[in-house]
């Protein structure tokens, strides 16, 4: 039973945590399955081109591991400055 005003504070503050926090946890399971049904979409897309290309959207985009490549530097990874052209 609440008796004090500092209990029904906390009380209200506690409700409110937990109301924050499930809306939270159900945002953020929501954007992992989005994010992995995404995922499986691009998968599936990149599938039908060269590994190439796969390669080259994969290092712009940072689809593997997060980091987006300049077109310069995905160049240095199919030609390397100490690659000599002919």
């Amino acid at each position: 039973m609440l008796n004090t005003k500092e209990d029904i504070i906390f009380s209200n503050y506690l409700s409110f945590t937990l109301e924050v926090s499930n809306k939270t946890v159900h945002g953020i399971i929501n954007q992992l399955i989005y994010n992995n049904q995404f995922k499986q979409d691009i998968d599936k897309s990149m599938n039908l081109l060269s590994e190439r290309t796969q390669k080259i959207l994969r290092l712009r985009y940072g689809l593997d591991d997060g980091v987006k490549r300049t077109r310069a530097q995905i160049g240095e990874v199919f030609m390397p400055k100490n690659t000599i052209k002919i």
